[in-house]
């Protein structure tokens, strides 16, 4: 069976945009971005645009090499400013920030109750990347308890919530990274994959059972 995740993210974003409707006022979303590249550009345009579509206002701060600089202590202020914004209902910190920071530190100055993106310790929320995998897992009708669960790439992002939330529905879950003893072995044994690795041509069909 293929899923078709465009689909599914249609389907998605049709809900929450009728949810956004049926509410009181529109939710305000506000991101912080620090030096942007490329990459992290597109992923916040996206973020701007599907807040758009839905009627959740997107606010984003950027602070770059030739703009406004910023230091730890100056973005974790402003992350309390919106904790305080009783207007603001999520924040986002995009990541990666520049080495010069204590991710950390700056993730658990967000409210738990704003942390959409789950990606401190004490977040009110589930991992977006974690709901999108059992949400197509629950599509499939796919049981994931006694399973044998492999997740390339042990990331904070998505590797280690990923593991979590399969963990907690009862698969046995190994986060392999590239290199690790056994790779090929736990690889090739999984029931199910999931890669976070970063690499869209990492996985091979002769690396994985049938």
């Amino acid at each position: 069976m293929i899923i078709d995740g465009k689909k599914l993210a249609s389907e998605i974003k049709e809900q929450l945009k009728q949810k956004v409707a049926g509410l009181a006022r529109p939710p305000r979303m506000a991101i912080f971005s620090v030096e942007p590249n490329a990459v992290t550009e597109r992923y916040l345009s996206l973020k701007q645009k599907f807040s758009k579509d839905i009627g959740v206002e997107c606010e984003v701060y950027k602070f770059d090499a030739i703009g406004p600089s910023i230091t730890n202590e100056n973005l974790i202020e402003r992350i309390s400013e919106e904790n305080e914004n009783v207007k603001t209902d999520a924040i986002i910190v995009q990541l990666p920030l520049p080495h010069r920071f204590n991710v950390d530190s700056i993730l658990s100055a967000i409210a738990p109750e704003k942390d959409i993106d789950a990606l401190s310790s004490n977040s009110k929320f589930v991992s977006p990347v974690a709901l999108v995998v059992l949400h197509v897992l629950d599509y499939g009708q796919v049981d994931v308890s006694g399973k044998r669960v492999a997740i390339l790439g042990g990331g904070r992002l998505v590797g280690i919530p990923v593991a979590r939330e399969l963990s907690f529905r009862g698969g046995i879950v190994t986060i392999l990274k590239k290199g690790a003893q056994n790779f090929s072995e736990i690889l090739g044994s999984a029931d199910i994959i999931v890669t976070g690795a970063g690499d869209a041509h990492f996985l091979k069909p002769e690396m994985i059972k049938e």
